[in-house]
């Protein structure tokens, strides 16, 4: 047997960072810490010394020590590394002129890119867009090679699609809350969306957007997650050419059914 070199980690009971105290939440009637460098997967004792709070505070140093220094070094690809997924995106909306004036437009919208394919709902941010994606001269450059090339291959004019939705019903002049950035050519992946962004499943009304883009506002396309993303600015769509469809609850379970049956196959292939 060789000998076993791993360092084991003793935790000594202490008080929570005071910098961490202003970033608690409550779930399940347990505290947990929720800040931008470090997020706690057990429940932390604020008001006492606890083994928890000592690998909470563990983490938060070491994580603030490298990302203050990446900011420094201008090293953003590192720094992103150490801040929590759920909150880079807020993170680059605060700070985006900055990177910009570091790291110059096309690395900019490089890891522009790269936080907006993390984001699963864009409901909350969306308003900041426009100015994120038009403070370089070129969105386009959002793109990777091949989705470049695909891109350059659609028609000048074609159909997109957003699945949606909504505990209550909705009606022509509701639509405008659903309308977003994200939008995809295929119509499976929007009415498996739909199902998906709903915390109603079964109980709710689901619907299909439809509507004719012409590819000059079109920003970009993104396939690197397998949905035919198009990403455009939703504060140029002509809300009133906009056609929406009820879709049926089974249609909906079936095609949700079907996405994770590929998953798991997908998973699968991958720890095989």
């Amino acid at each position: 047997m060789g000998n076993d070199k791993r360092v084991k980690i003793t935790s000594i009971p202490e008080k929570l960072d005071n910098d961490l105290l202003k970033h608690l939440v409550i779930i399940d009637g347990e505290i947990y810490v929720r800040h931008f460098l470090c997020s706690s997967f057990l429940p932390v004792e604020p008001l006492n010394e606890s083994s928890n709070n000592f690998f909470v505070n563990q983490t938060y140093h070491t994580n603030i020590r490298l990302y203050k220094e990446c900011l420094k070094n201008e090293d953003y690809d590192g720094l992103f590394l150490h801040i929590e997924k759920q909150y880079r995106l807020v993170w680059f909306i605060k700070n985006y002129k900055r990177i910009y004036l570091d790291v110059g437009e096309k690395k900019y919208y490089n890891l522009l890119r790269g936080v907006l394919d993390i984001v699963d709902i864009h409901y909350n941010t969306k308003k900041h867009y426009t100015k994120l994606l038009n403070l370089g001269n070129d969105p386009h450059l959002l793109m990777s090679s091949y989705e470049r090339n695909y891109f350059d291959k659609l028609p000048n004019e074609f159909k997109i699609y957003r699945g949606v939705s909504s505990k209550t019903k909705l009606s022509k002049k509701d639509i405008v809350k659903f309308i977003g950035n994200s939008w995809t050519i295929d119509k499976k992946i929007s009415i498996w969306f739909s199902g998906f962004q709903s915390k109603h499943y079964q109980e709710g009304y689901y619907y299909l957007l439809e509507y004719n883009i012409n590819k000059e506002i079109v920003l970009s396309y993104f396939s690197q997650r397998k949905e035919k993303e198009i990403f455009i600015d939703y504060t140029k769509i002509d809300i009133t050419k906009i056609s929406i469809t009820t879709l049926d609850k089974e249609v909906v379970s079936n095609t949700l059914t079907k996405g994770l049956i590929t998953s798991n196959k997908l998973i699968y292939k991958l720890i095989k």
